[in-house]
């Protein structure tokens, strides 16, 4: 619920950067360190931006790497097409504004960014590194490219940019996914499911009901 589509924020956030509404923004949200390779990022950004006069980047989070990206930013002329909006408190409404979010890592667990992307009927263009394939499933929510690999994340990022039908489409998928697999009730229904399996291979017989 506190993740979920917003039209009202496509408008605000576009208005608050100072660009049209009509502007594609591909965002990525993630602490500042080496490991989440925000420089790969940067790269795209720079790749997309020669063929994209309307895509815009936004950089959410903060660490030890901003001063390098604000370099690279300022040696490829990106300062006017990359916003590196810091540590926010409104991280929902950013994400709801956004047509695409990418994620560059190079390694990762299960990012919980990606499932608040996916809540927001956004489509994710991701590494495939850790978990991440069971969240981003391969032409249903999303593309998963793996890492470093510059000229497919462009492409993947673009197909998204140029089909409004297909992000449409995939961001529905993704949500869907999300509340299925990921929300709050799915993970105390798995739990359940759980101790329930762990009961019955203990005792061999059912575990009792469960009080509603």
């Amino acid at each position: 619920d506190v993740f979920r589509p917003d039209v009202d924020s496509r408008v605000s956030v576009r208005k608050e950067l100072g660009l049209p509404v009509t502007a594609n923004l591909v965002g990525i949200v993630a602490a500042l360190r080496p490991e989440k390779n925000h420089e790969h990022f940067v790269q795209v950004a720079h790749q997309i931006s020669l063929r994209n006069s309307s895509a815009y980047f936004l950089i959410i989070g903060d660490g030890p790497e901003r001063v390098h990206l604000e370099r690279q930013i300022n040696q490829l002329s990106l300062q006017n097409r990359i916003f590196m909006l810091g540590s926010r408190s409104d991280i929902p409404r950013l994400v709801a504004s956004l047509d695409v979010f990418a994620l560059t890592s190079l390694n990762e667990a299960c990012p919980v960014s990606i499932l608040e992307a996916m809540s927001c009927g956004i489509p994710v263009v991701a590494t495939r590194v850790g978990s991440v394939s069971e969240s981003v499933l391969d032409d249903w929510n999303g593309f998963t490219v793996e890492p470093d690999d510059t000229d497919t994340m462009v492409r993947r990022i673009s197909s998204l940019l140029d089909s409004s039908d297909l992000a449409i489409t995939f961001g529905s998928n993704g949500r869907d996914h999300a509340i299925s697999r990921f929300s709050l009730d799915a993970m105390v229904k798995g739990y359940e499911e759980l101790i329930a399996s762990i009961y019955c291979n203990k005792f061999g017989k059912s575990f009792p009901p469960v009080p509603r």
